[in-house]
C-alpha cells in the first residue's frame, strides 16, 4: 500500500507528506470531502494563574492610559544606592560587566522607570503614564531568585475634562493602584504611611494584604530627581506579583443589582495627623454596620482655620438596606451614631 512520489523540480513547494495530502485533495475536490467536527483534546488549565494575573494587570493599566514599558535588567550599582540596597543585601553583581551602567541585575524597576520618564520629560512629552511587568534578581540564601513584579509611574499633566490640564498628585498614583487591586479582586487593600528611601515623608505608603507587605507607592525625593535630570514631580509604586498572587480571584463575580435607592451624607471631622484614613473609616464601618455601602474621602485641608498638628478630613457616606428603603429619621440617627463613634473613639471634633 505504500506510494512512491517524485516531486518535479518545478514544484519546489512539496516538501512534507502533509504537502502531497494537501495535493490530492486539491486534484480530488474539497467540496467532495465529508464536514466532520475535528476532535479537540481538553485542557483543563490553558494559562496558569501568574500569566492570568500579569495579563490582567497590563489590560487593567492599559485601559486606565497607561502605556507599557520595556527596561534594561542590567542597571548601574549607583542607581540602586537610593533605595537602601547593598551588595550583602541581596544585589547580585556582574562579574564582567560591559560598563558601569550594567554592573548589578536590578533588584528594583524603578531606576529603570526613572530613566524613561527623565527620557521624555526632557523631549518636552507633558504626560508620562507608565508602567512595566516584568522579573527582578537578588540573591537569597546563598541561591539566586526571580520575582514577577510590576511598577508604575506618573509625572507631568493629567487631562481633567476637554480643556484643562492639571498637574498629577499622589491620590492619582494612589487611586490607580487600588483600580488595579480591585481588578485583582482585592477591595480593601491597607495602605500605611511610612518613611521609605528615596519618597517623601507624608507622600509615601506600604500596600498591605492581611498585614504582609505586597508593594510601595509614593513621591520621589527631590533629590533624586536631580540625580536623573527630572524637574517634574514623580510618583512610582512597585506591586509584587508573587505576593499577589494567592489573592488573585481568577473566577467572574457578579452582584444582584440594588433593588432599594441609597442615601449619602456627608461628614467633615478636624483630626490629628497621625489619625490614619483606615482608623476613620473602621470606626464609621463599626458604627454603621452592615447598612453603609460605601465611604469616600473626598477633601483634605491644611490651613489656618484648622489647629496645629490637625486636619480636615471631608467623606462622603453612602447608606442603602437591602430589604426596604430607609426612610430619612433612620438614616438621621444612623448618620449621629457614626459621628458619636468618631468623636468617642478618635476624640475627632464635627464641623
Amino acid at each position: 500500500g505504500a506510494l512512491v512520489v517524485s516531486v518535479p523540480s518545478f514544484r519546489q513547494d512539496l516538501k512534507l507528506e502533509i504537502d502531497l495530502i494537501e495535493e490530492v485533495v486539491r486534484v480530488y475536490g474539497y467540496d467532495r470531502l465529508p464536514s466532520t467536527m475535528p476532535s479537540i483534546v481538553g485542557h483543563p488549565t490553558r494559562i496558569g494563574l501568574e500569566r492570568r494575573l500579569s495579563g490582567l494587570a497590563r489590560d487593567t493599566l492599559i485601559s486606565l492610559g497607561m502605556d507599557e514599558v520595556i527596561t534594561y535588567s542590567l542597571v548601574s550599582r549607583d542607581d540602586l544606592t537610593w533605595l537602601g540596597a547593598k551588595d550583602e543585601g541581596g544585589v547580585i553583581s556582574i562579574r564582567n560587566p560591559l560598563s558601569t551602567e550594567q554592573e548589578t541585575m536590578r533588584r528594583s524597576f524603578i531606576p529603570g522607570m526613572l530613566r524613561t520618564a527623565a527620557w521624555n520629560l526632557n523631549r518636552r512629552e507633558k504626560a508620562i503614564r507608565i508602567f512595566e511587568v516584568g522579573k527582578v534578581y537578588y540573591k537569597e540564601g546563598g541561591r539566586f531568585m526571580e520575582e514577577d513584579t510590576l511598577s508604575m509611574a506618573l509625572a507631568g499633566d493629567r487631562s481633567y475634562g476637554w480643556h484643562r490640564r492639571e498637574k498629577v498628585t499622589f491620590f492619582d498614583i494612589k487611586g490607580t493602584v487600588k483600580t488595579l487591586l480591585e481588578r485583582i479582586g482585592i477591595a480593601e487593600p491597607s495602605f500605611r504611611p511610612g518613611d521609605l528611601p528615596g519618597f517623601l515623608t507624608g507622600e509615601a505608603a506600604s500596600i498591605k494584604i492581611d498585614k504582609e507587605r505586597i508593594g510601595f507607592f509614593g513621591k520621589v525625593r527631590p533629590e533624586v530627581l536631580e540625580k536623573f535630570d527630572i524637574e517634574s514631580d514623580l510618583f512610582v509604586c512597585e506591586l509584587s506579583l508573587k505576593k499577589l498572587l494567592p489573592y488573585f480571584r481568577a473566577e467572574k463575580r457578579f452582584h444582584q443589582i440594588p433593588r432599594f435607592p441609597s442615601v449619602q451624607r456627608d461628614i467633615s471631622i478636624v483630626a490629628r495627623k497621625d489619625i490614619s484614613y483606615e482608623e476613620a473609616v473602621a470606626v464609621m464601618r463599626e458604627a454603621g454596620g452592615e447598612l453603609i455601602v460605601d465611604i469616600e474621602l473626598f477633601d483634605q485641608y491644611f490651613g489656618p482655620q484648622v489647629p496645629p498638628g490637625h486636619r480636615s478630613l471631608s467623606y462622603s457616606i453612602e447608606y442603602r438596606a437591602k430589604d426596604r428603603t430607609l426612610t430619612d429619621e433612620e438614616v438621621n440617627r444612623l448618620h449621629s451614631k457614626v459621628c458619636d463613634g468618631l468623636i468617642q473613639k478618635l476624640q475627632v471634633k464635627i464641623r
